[in-house]
């Protein structure tokens, strides 16, 4: 799974749409787009709320490993 598809995971299992995920990172619901359709990639301090918020390290969403 790329990093886009998880982040998009994450986000609709918090029952979030993409304007109220933006909102936690101060950011538009169009950026939020981009990192799910990976035109682009948060930065390491969304990528370490981005995983906070799915109680998964950050490796597992930045490197795309599967947790075990």
């Amino acid at each position: 799974m790329e990093l886009g598809e998880r982040i998009k995971v994450i986000r609709v299992s918090l029952g979030e749409t993409m304007e109220q995920f933006g909102q936690r990172f101060n950011t538009s619901k169009g950026t939020v787009n981009n990192w799910e359709k990976g035109r682009n990639a948060p930065n390491k301090a969304n990528l370490k709320k981005i995983a906070d918020l799915s109680d998964n390290p950050m490796e597992f969403i930045a490197l795309y490993l599967t947790q075990v």
